[in-house]
């Protein structure tokens, strides 16, 4: 009995470097992010409670532990939140509405950035740094404190546009491999 393989065979274009290097800038902004913007409005708003005198007793009854200064595992919606003024609680949250619209945005962006950029590698390389500059403009804006800052209206129309593009670069490219254009 014969076996037929099917199998896809492509060269990986040298301007595919292009389109690493702009996934590795943008996984360097999320990192940046993360650390410079979120830790520091984590820690300034948290170092001010006193979250042991308010819920130590009781974490330390179910976790035989410390309660985390910096306010973990609460993400701004959990009881320790509650401890903050309304201000703090406010920043932290964008803070957090930041980092997390990042995240929503990164994982399957990275995914239809590889298949775009393996189809038309120099397209998705300048949309994916497109990518980037958004979420500065998003960041910006969203930093104000005003969820309709033109900035951030600006980063995230971008990084819609962005996204959308590179998806029909990857549907393209997958058609095109399969022979539908």
């Amino acid at each position: 009995m014969a076996v037929e393989v099917n199998t896809l065979n492509f060269t990986i274009p040298k301007d595919f470097a292009w389109v690493l290097a702009g996934l590795v800038t943008l996984s360097a902004q999320l990192f940046i992010v993360n650390i410079a913007y979120v830790g520091r409005v984590r820690t300034r708003v948290f170092k001010n409670t006193d979250l042991q005198k308010v819920f130590g007793d009781d974490h330390k009854k179910h976790t035989n532990a410390t309660i985390n200064p910096l306010g973990y595992p609460d993400f701004g919606q959990g009881r320790y939140s509650d401890q903050l003024s309304y201000g703090d609680w406010y920043d932290f949250n964008i803070a957090q509405r930041i980092h997390y619209t990042f995240i929503e945005f990164f994982i399957p962006f990275i995914v239809i950035s590889l298949v775009a950029g393996l189809y038309k590698p120099c397209y998705s390389a300048y949309i994916i740094f497109g990518a980037v500059f958004s979420r500065i403009c998003f960041h910006i804006g969203y930093a104000s404190g005003n969820a309709q800052h033109p900035i951030r209206v600006l980063g995230a129309a971008l990084q819609d546009f962005c996204f959308l593009a590179n998806l029909i670069l990857s549907v393209m490219g997958l058609l095109s491999w399969l022979g539908y254009i």
